[in-house]
Order: C-alpha cells, then structure tokens, then sequence
C-alpha cells in the first residue's frame, strides 16, 4: 500500500507536467497554423487584386493609386 502511494505521489507531478507542455505545445501549433492561414489568404487577395486591375492602362491604374 506504502509503495502504491509512493507511486502515485511521485508520478503525479509528472503527468501533470507532461500535460502542461502538451498543452502549451498544441495552442502553440494552433498559433502557427492560424499565422500560416493568414499569410495565405492575404497572399491569395494580393494575387486577385493583381489579377484584377492588370488589363488597366498605367492612366486607368494611376486612379486607384493611392498619392
């Protein structure tokens, strides 16, 4: 009985250390992917806004430059 509770208190504080930086672990990757995602679909705008107005004349597209 004496080595069961040994056993527990001397694992739990490493279970829960182990859970603390899995957790930290994933919210970080979570982060990473969010940042990734966003990186993408404002390249993704850039390349439709590019797309868009590259049939206009430097005159035509002289109007929507900001000065």
């Amino acid at each position: 009985m004496e080595a069961f509770l040994l056993g527990i208190l001397v694992m739990s504080p490493m279970i829960i250390w182990w859970l603390y930086t899995w957790n930290k672990a994933r919210k970080c990757s979570i982060k990473a992917t969010d940042v990734q995602a966003k990186a993408y679909h404002e390249e993704m705008e850039v390349r439709r806004t590019d797309a868009r107005f590259s049939y206009l004349s430097e005159n035509q597209w002289s109007l929507f430059k900001e000065d």
